[in-house]
């Protein structure tokens, strides 16, 4: 069958202008790896060229595994690494000037058989949730026909798009898509003037044209739209298997990167590319299916009309509330990266206390099975305006809140969290496991209950002693105000102050258990994904540092200093000039303008000398990476903050003519 299914890639590939094939695979750098390898091959026996591609060309290939991030699971001279074909995912192709390449996604492991990817414990995640939310909808329903189970995701997508030439013109965003100085846009987003507004027509020229690509690799586009920033935009494609939703998020961002560039801009995924304005996210709606013979509504969270009478439904709701409850440090970590840190909180996106959202209609539901005596009541299931020319509105059974971290929206999950330039892969793998973690409790639950009570009975003592001891991380209020925090600490949930405090969820050992139990991650696995994950924050930290610290010394300091001796003259004319008059005159504004100046470069020169200090001493640290970044990471973060602090008011003073930088208020607005 393999070699049937090669032959058939082959002659489609060759059809279509292919010279090469690679494995797509995705390794834990938070982006993409491919190697082209060509369809030509030398036959040493009949000494000639041929076009092949065999069974084991397209099932296994193998890669030098040394230089990819692998946290210490394998010495760095064991260097295989193979790639294997994931058949969950349709291979495509991508056209190039010269011809064209079929992509085949694949996994990624060692020699002795260790994730190194990103898509290895998703796939397993997969398994696991199918296996245990399977048996727990047969032991609810024994006549259940259901196969399989499944989750679905649909991303959206959102990111800044840029004039090349101000991008070219800045070595931060050139080198860490983010700016790492820069001062508040003269008009930014104070009236959200860009937001659903009509798309510019050379963007829009841009958006077109990639989802014309997109379609190409088979990617169709459900929506797209101006959003909050200035700059700022959205798409989001259909909703599709999570690990092909995936696969689907890593090309999109790689395709409209392409695109891009054809039409004169920059993509910027960074989750805060510009202080002062929105940060980008990358909403992941979740949800769990069924694979079951004549089902046409096959989605597990489709309350219905009468969720209450729905048992299917609350069981599932109170499995994902149980384990969003106990995991809640994990979703937090999974989510944290340097442009997160700077994104969420701050009236802009959801805060890192993690909590569910489930409307007041939900929530009354959730409190009558607790046993509370609510009157679930609903709410009214249209809408009229009362203007004749206006249909009546259909209307949801609950608002939409976007101050929470996790939201229930009708018939999913929206984890809103995610930063722009993530992956997905890693808070999908979580959802599931946590999800076929709580399904084989429940399971437990109701089989030991219905020992000493009838079925339904065991299943409502079941749903109700859940959701007592985990309806806490439910919150409908405004997760933006301070009095959330007070409460969210009051009802246990985790608060986190510092990076490295949310960073060793990785290492907690209810964590680490539910992966391995679940089949998901080996200890050693998880071990060496919590130290890439903090090399990678780390290094990305310094990468900024340096980055920042060139452009203070190359950039802002010699149009400071430039600009300070033309005030200084000017300063030293105008004194001498009133002096020739002898008349009384006021030099005191101008001269206290030259001392504020003259105080900041000396600030920024010290705060210079200091990251200088700081960076040599972490290049030479010998700590490991568990002792290194709690050291460091306040440090950098400090000092960094100072250092753009003192850029931006030389920013706002400096003569723009001098200014070589390009100012935000020039990136945004176009």
């Amino acid at each position: 069958m393999a070699s049937r299914v090669a032959n058939a890639m082959k002659e489609w590939a060759l059809a279509n202008g292919a010279t090469h094939y690679t494995h797509w695979f995705q390794p834990m750098t938070g982006s993409t790896a491919e190697k082209h390898d060509s369809f030509l091959h030398w036959s040493p026996k009949s000494q000639k060229f041929t076009v092949d591609f065999t069974a084991k060309a397209l099932v296994q290939g193998e890669s030098d595994a040394s230089s990819f991030p692998t946290g210490g699971i394998r010495a760095t001279f064991e260097a295989r690494g193979y790639t294997v074909w994931d058949m969950s995912s349709p291979a495509f192709l991508k056209h190039g000037p010269n011809g064209s390449t079929l992509y085949i996604p694949t996994a990624f492991c060692s020699w002795r058989g260790d994730a190194l990817d990103n898509k290895t414990p998703l796939l397993r995640s997969e398994q696991a949730v199918s296996m245990a939310a399977t048996d727990l909808i047969h032991l609810l329903d024994e006549n259940s026909s259901t196969q399989a189970c499944f989750s679905k995701c649909g991303p959206e997508q959102e990111f800044f798009l840029i004039d090349r030439s101000h991008y070219l013109a800045r070595p931060d965003l050139v080198h860490v898509k983010k700016a790492v100085i820069g001062d508040k846009p003269i008009a930014s987003q104070e009236y959200v003037f860009h937001y659903y507004g009509e798309t510019p027509g050379r963007v829009l020229a841009f958006l077109q044209e990639a989802e014309i690509e997109l379609s190409k690799v088979g990617i169709p586009m459900l929506a797209r739209h101006n959003e909050v920033a200035p700059g700022q935009f959205e798409m989001a494609p259909i909703f599709e298997p999570s690990s092909l939703a995936v696969d689907h998020n890593m090309l999109m961002m790689n395709i409209l990167s392409e695109v891009a560039i054809k039409h004169g801009f920059e993509v910027l995924f960074h989750e805060k590319p510009f202080s002062h304005v929105n940060g980008s996210g990358k909403h992941v709606n979740y949800s769990l299916h069924v694979k079951e013979p004549g089902i046409t509504n096959d989605n597990i969270y489709h309350p219905g009309v009468t969720p209450l009478e729905n048992m299917r439904f609350v069981v599932f709701l109170a499995a994902m509330l149980r384990g969003i409850h106990i995991h809640s440090d994990l979703l937090q970590a999974c989510i944290t990266c340097p442009g997160n840190e700077d994104r969420l909180g701050g009236h802009e996106a959801p805060p890192a206390i993690i909590s569910v959202y489930l409307g007041h209609e939900l929530d009354e539901v959730c409190r009558t099975l607790m046993g509370e005596k609510v009157l679930v009541q609903g709410s009214p299931r249209s809408i009229n305006l009362g203007i004749s020319a206006l249909p009546e509105l259909p209307r949801d059974m609950s608002d939409r809140n976007r101050t929470s971290p996790l939201a229930f929206t009708g018939n999913r999950f929206e984890f809103r969290c995610v930063g722009a330039s993530q992956s997905i892969a890693p808070p999908l793998t979580i959802l599931n496991a946590i999800l076929a973690d709580s399904c084989r409790h429940m399971a437990e639950l109701i089989s030991n209950n219905m020992k000493t009570m009838p079925k339904y009975s065991a299943i409502q003592q079941a749903v109700r002693e859940t959701l007592l001891n985990h309806h806490s991380i439910v919150y409908n209020g405004d997760n933006f105000a301070e009095a959330y925090i007070a409460e969210a600490t009051q009802r246990g949930l985790p608060h986190f102050t510092s990076v490295p405090e949310i960073l060793n969820a990785f290492d907690n050992e209810v964590n680490v258990v539910l992966f391995e139990t679940n089949g998901i991650l080996s200890r050693r696995e998880q071990q060496a994904r919590s130290i890439i994950w903090r090399e990678r924050y780390l290094g990305t930290m310094i990468t900024e540092a340096n980055v920042q610290l060139d452009m203070a010394r190359t950039l802002v300091l010699p149009a400071a200093t430039k600009h300070q001796e033309h005030s200084l003259q000017g300063f030293l004319a105008l004194k001498q000039f009133y002096a020739q008059l002898n008349e009384p005159h006021d030099l005191e504004p101008q001269k206290k303008h030259l001392l504020v100046f003259n105080e900041t470069i000396n600030a920024l020169l010290n705060d210079i000398d200091k990251m200088d200090s700081l960076l040599t001493a972490v290049s030479f640290s010998h700590e490991d990476i568990f002792h290194k970044f709690p050291l460091y990471h306040p440090q950098i973060k400090a000092i960094m903050n100072d250092i753009r602090l003192h850029c931006d008011r030389l920013e706002r003073i400096c003569d723009a003519s001098i200014w070589s930088i390009p100012r935000f208020s020039d990136i945004l607005c176009y």
